[in-house]
């Protein structure tokens, strides 16, 4: 709670939820939005290391995924549509201000490179 206040403070910072998931392993996986706003595709290099490919407005029930079948993996927001390579990808639903997350999946979003730098400073690697 403390870094997601000290996040909103420094202004570097986007609060999310996520809304979907999509792993290596898995096949078509689709839903609807839970609420109107912006929602995110990210791609899962690793644990705690993710890379932002898109960004789509999405209004309560639009359709929101990922679909396998036919030629590749596709994401889909709306009426979106965004080719992928196999691999990792979530979708992130950002938080209005005033929202507050009521469960585990709250992720923060940070810029890094301020604490990595500390962190190289302080003798770290």
């Amino acid at each position: 709670m403390l870094l997601a206040m000290l996040a909103q403070a420094i202004g570097c910072a986007g609060v999310t939820r996520v809304a979907i998931e999509h792993r290596p392993e898995d096949g078509t996986v689709s839903g609807r939005a839970p609420k109107p706003g912006e929602y995110r595709l990210w791609k899962v290099r690793s644990f705690g290391n993710e890379h932002q490919l898109a960004k789509y407005s999405l209004k309560k029930g639009e359709v929101l995924g990922f679909d396998a079948r036919g030629d590749g993996l596709v994401a889909v927001a709306g009426q979106n549509r965004y080719p992928l390579e196999p691999g990792w990808y979530k979708w992130y639903r950002v938080l209005p201000r005033g929202e507050h997350a009521t469960d585990a999946s709250l992720s923060v979003t940070l810029g890094l490179v301020p604490f990595m730098l500390i962190g190289v400073a302080a003798g770290g690697s």
